[in-house]
Order: structure tokens, then C-alpha cells, then sequence
């Protein structure tokens, strides 16, 4: 049996991957349904976007200006998946909070409030803030991560929006009375999400292996006939498959990001929990030396 905690001392890492594991299995069903579905049936577009565009390339050889409108919507419409899977992954997060807090999980209100105006310009600041620190050698851009990892929790369990979010969490993320490198809660963050990514990547690639298979053997096909592989005729014939295969590996990538998201709900509250009560410490241990008699 595993000895007890300090309610003073931060959750080892290891208990912390373990806690978000039956934390994520715990409340899997309530959360994952509602933010799964939606991204995948509008991820599930993606490869009909992407062999439209490949057909517009293919009818634009004659006139190479006619590439770049095609290439311009193709370009928004990636952002546009992107964002959404964005805000997908910031309702599972607030989900996870309010899991965590013992409120009921109501993921109609969790896309509601990633929805709302104030959690949505928080969300572009950072992202373009987050954008340019990866184009700075990407280091930059990993800190900035790590250290506004807190933003969506924060707004959505302590109501706070803008720069003062992105600040509040680089105030706890900054937390480590300890000193420690293992107690870091940036590390920590690190490591849950480099797990969740690490695990997601194993997941696409299994989700993608066959249609990657289908396409070699279809261009080595082409090459052993004497024909040069037509990258649009390619991805015609495989859109059976395209469509299918993005559907799942978006299900299969939704499921690793709800355990991501309880872990970062569970260090957040770890942190808060240890940081403020040493400050009701602190505070009343003030006003008990300014009571005092002399």
C-alpha cells in the first residue's frame, strides 16, 4: 500500500500518470462522446478538401496563377480543422475540471464556455503568441506552452480571461518551493503531455498504416508499368479510404486527449492547492504577529 501524501508536498509524477489514467477511465463516458463525434464528422471532410484541391492543381497546369486561390483555401481550411480541434481539446479540459472541482459534467456547457468571446480571444493571444515563439527556433514556443498550460482551467474554474489568465498560469507553473528539478510543475507538464503525445502518435500510425500501405503499392504499381505516379489520381482512387481512416485516427487522438487533459487538471489543482494554502498560512500567521501584545 502506497504511504500517504503531504498535503504540503507536490504528487510524484508517477502518481500523477496513474491518477490520470483512472481519472480519464472514471468520467470516459461522459466527456468523450460530445467532443469525438463533432471532430471527427468535420475531420472526415479533410481528405475531400485536400482531392479537391489536388483536382483544381491538376486542371491549373496550363495556368500556374490559378494554383495559388486554391492553395489560399486550402491553407484556411486547415487552420480551420485545427482550431477546432483546438477548442475540442479546451471542452474536454474544462470537462476535466469540473470533474475534478465534484461538479456534474455537462459537456454542452464546457463547448459553451470555450465558446464564449473572452475564452476565445484568450485562446488567439496565446495561440499567436505561442506561433511565434515556435518560429524562434521553437524552444521559445515549448516554454511559452508549458507555462500557460494552466489558461483554460484558470478561465474556467477562477473566471479570469486575457493576459491576466496567461499570467495567473505562468504564476503557478512557476511554483516549486522545493527547488527541485523533479518537483518543477513545467516538467511535469512536459512529461504528461509528451506521454499523451508520444501515445497519440503510436495510435495515428496504426490508424494510417493501411492506407499508407494501399498507396505504396498502388505507386510501385504505376512505377513497375512504365507510368509516372499521378499524386491526384492517387489520392482519387484511395478516397474510399482516406475518409475512413481520418475518421478513426480523429476518434483514436480524441481518447488520448482526454487522459492529457486530467493530467494537466490534476496538476493544476495539485499546484492551487499547495500554493494557496500556504498563503492562508502566511496571511494568518501575519495577523496573528500583528495582534499579539508587545
Amino acid at each position: 500500500m502506497p504511504e500517504p501524501i503531504e498535503v504540503s508536498q507536490p504528487l510524484p509524477l508517477r502518481l500523477l500518470l496513474d491518477e490520470a489514467v483512472r481519472k480519464a477511465r472514471q468520467h470516459f463516458r461522459a466527456m468523450y462522446l460530445a467532443v469525438a463525434l463533432p471532430l471527427a464528422l468535420v475531420w472526415g471532410l479533410f481528405p475531400l478538401v485536400q482531392h479537391r484541391w489536388f483536382r483544381g492543381l491538376a486542371g491549373a497546369d496550363a495556368n500556374p496563377g490559378e494554383m495559388w486561390p486554391g492553395l489560399a483555401a486550402l491553407m484556411v481550411a486547415s487552420f480551420g480543422f485545427i482550431a477546432l480541434q483546438a477548442l475540442g481539446a479546451g471542452a474536454l479540459f474544462v470537462g476535466a475540471i469540473d470533474a475534478l472541482a465534484g461538479r456534474e459534467i455537462q459537456m454542452s456547457r464546457a463547448w459553451r464556455t470555450i465558446l464564449r468571446p473572452e475564452v476565445l480571444g484568450t485562446l488567439l493571444v496565446k495561440g499567436l503568441l505561442l506561433a511565434l515563439g515556435f518560429a524562434c527556433c521553437a524552444l521559445p514556443g515549448v516554454y511559452l506552452y508549458l507555462q500557460w498550460c494552466f489558461a483554460v482551467p484558470v478561465m474556467a474554474d477562477e473566471g479570469r480571461f486575457g493576459f491576466s489568465a496567461l499570467g495567473r498560469s505562468g504564476e503557478l507553473t512557476a511554483y516549486n518551493p522545493q527547488g527541485g528539478f523533479g518537483t518543477d510543475p513545467k516538467l511535469k507538464a512536459f512529461v504528461v503531455v509528451f506521454v499523451g503525445g508520444l501515445l497519440g502518435y503510436m495510435v495515428n500510425m496504426a490508424m494510417t498504416l493501411p492506407l499508407i500501405v494501399v498507396q505504396q503499392v498502388m505507386m510501385f504499381r504505376a512505377l513497375a508499368g512504365g507510368r509516372r505516379p499521378d499524386p491526384a489520381a492517387l489520392m482519387e482512387e484511395t478516397i474510399w479510404l482516406q475518409v475512413p481512416t481520418q475518421i478513426l485516427a480523429v476518434l483514436a487522438q480524441t481518447a488520448v486527449e482526454v487522459y492529457v487533459v486530467f493530467g494537466l487538471a490534476l496538476l493544476f489543482f495539485d499546484i492551487r492547492r499547495r500554493k494557496e494554502g500556504q498563503d492562508l498560512e502566511a496571511a494568518i500567521g501575519a495577523l496573528a504577529a500583528r495582534d499579539a501584545p508587545a
